[in-house]
């Protein structure tokens, strides 16, 4: 589901360094084809939901996977966490 042509995604990608962008395109492909959504609609409807935890609990939905450290959970819900932020649709806090 992820697509280079994602405004949004391109706009996250612009801010990394050329040696973080295919472990961030990786992990954000992986977690928006889970989710069934592309990346601007994501970021569309976060922006039209700012209290919605809909991406925070799919986020640790598929963090769930076995074999997972946490401190790789953690890097991975951080680059979820930081496209939103870029994109200026942050994601709410846990509580």
């Amino acid at each position: 589901m992820t697509c280079l042509s994602d405004v949004a995604l391109k706009r996250y990608l612009d801010t990394l360094s050329v040696l973080s962008k295919p472990n961030r395109l990786s992990v954000l492909g992986r977690f928006f084809e889970f989710c069934g959504v592309s990346v601007d609609g994501a970021v569309a409807f976060q922006r039209d939901n700012p209290s919605s935890y809909r991406f925070v609990d799919l986020g640790y939905e598929w963090l769930e996977r076995p074999g997972i450290m946490v401190s790789t959970k953690r890097s991975q819900m951080g680059t979820i966490r930081g496209l939103f932020v870029v994109n200026r649709c942050p994601l709410p806090e846990d509580r």
